[in-house]
């Protein structure tokens, strides 16, 4: 097979996995007794552990084996899901979070490294924007296609499911068998070479204070790892809290709402990308600006999806801030490519996840106790406010930058 055509098993198989786990991945917490505040520190317990190790998982993909470290992620991710299966108290599913977020971690960067160090040898600069916005719309269109049919899944097997087991089990099962499949594929998916390559000079040799120190002397770095905490804590509010709220709106829904709605979110997901890479074909705009006018929108459209008070009002809001929101992982991607040398790539890929962990981490544990209080409506509105108010200093930040690079441009 192609590059490309690994590549796109790849993303697929990962996607379709993704997708069975999303339809449910609030709603079988809740078959299991736990409440809204569970939730949070759960999904919290889960940033923790990621933000802890991503950047030493990082740094151990750039020294050990991007391909290595994948590996174990899927296997790690593989014994998670299997846990989540069978455990019910809140204290033993805390640590089952927290082994999906080392899961987390150790994916963090090590693909995406090796992918740009590819398509860097195969694609223009102009062209990897474009194809790396080609992976991000076929991996949601996998996640769709498992949401879909994750979404029938638990009413199709209920003549099977026995008495001690949720419905929504049957989505973890899945899960875990195509990420079995995954882990199996991956000898046939990707070749590593078994030296890592350095820089010519040798300076930039993968260790962590050259990387950290790399990101904050590079200003464009700066503000997309302000970009991404912000966007972390766009994320996980909706992952956390949309199920529950699309259940109060309509209590006697089925799964199967939920896996069109999981549906939809993907098919959003991979459009955002799709629609983003058509209005680069026909003018060119620096993934700077692109990331900063897309954050901008999103603080509208959270507003929007807020006020819904009806599921299908709320199920067009929640497509549209996703469809707004992926368009942001394409300039972020690309910014790291056009920035990053090769040798540390793994490592800021996992500062990038770190910085999304890290909103997860402020939103879920820090403020979830707002939600009672405020509800999660109000909970979102406020975030949409912060989040306006962080795009407008990255446009500042970014206006200032371009007004020193003018100046010193002049004679």
């Amino acid at each position: 097979m192609t590059l490309i055509q690994r590549l796109s098993v790849h993303h697929s198989l990962k996607g379709l996995a993704i997708g069975f786990f999303l339809t449910v991945q609030t709603l079988f917490l809740q078959e299991k007794g736990l409440t809204l505040w569970h939730l949070g520190i759960l999904f919290g317990a889960f940033s923790v552990s990621a933000a802890l190790l991503e950047l030493p998982l990082g740094l151990a993909a750039d020294r050990v084996g991007r391909i290595r470290l994948y590996a174990w992620a899927r296997l790690v991710g593989l014994l998670g899901t299997m846990l989540a299966i069978f455990v019910d108290q809140f204290s033993l599913l805390l640590g089952v979070m927290a082994l999906l977020g080392a899961s987390r971690a150790l994916d963090s960067g090590s693909i995406e490294a090796w992918q740009s160090e590819q398509l860097q040898q195969t694609e223009s600069a102009a062209a990897l924007p474009r194809r790396l916005a080609g992976f991000h719309s076929l991996s949601a269109l996998a996640m769709a296609g498992g949401a879909l049919a994750g979404g029938y899944l638990a009413d199709a097997m209920t003549p099977w499911t026995p008495e001690n087991m949720q419905p929504t089990e049957w989505n973890l099962i899945a899960q875990a068998i195509i990420t079995l499949l995954h882990l199996l594929l991956i000898p046939v998916l990707f070749c590593e070479p078994a030296v890592i390559p350095t820089t010519r000079s040798g300076i930039l040799a993968p260790r962590m204070k050259p990387a950290l120190m790399l990101a904050w002397q590079l200003r464009p770095v700066r503000r997309l790892l302000g970009v991404a905490l912000s966007l972390g804590m766009l994320l996980f509010a909706l992952e956390t809290y949309w199920q529950p709220r699309a259940f109060a709106l309509a209590p006697s829904a089925g799964y199967a709402v939920f896996g069109w709605l999981v549906t939809g979110y993907f098919l959003a997901a991979a459009a955002g990308p799709a629609l983003l890479a058509s209005l680069l074909k026909r003018c060119s705009v620096s993934s700077d600006r692109i990331m900063v006018v897309t954050l901008l929108l999103i603080s509208p459209a959270l507003t929007a999806l807020a006020l819904q008070s009806t599921l299908p009002g709320f199920a067009s809001g929640y497509l549209g801030v996703m469809l707004i929101a992926a368009m942001l992982s394409v300039p972020m991607e690309a910014l790291i490519a056009e920035h990053v040398p090769g040798p540390v790539r793994s490592t800021l890929y996992s500062l990038l996840s770190l910085a999304l962990q890290a909103g997860g981490v402020i939103l879920l544990v820090g403020l979830s106790w707002l939600v009672p209080i405020l509800g999660i409506e109000g909970f979102w509105l406020a975030l949409a406010a912060m989040l306006l108010l962080v795009g407008i200093c990255a446009h500042l930040d970014l206006h200032r930058e371009r007004k020193a690079a003018n100046a010193r441009a002049k004679p």
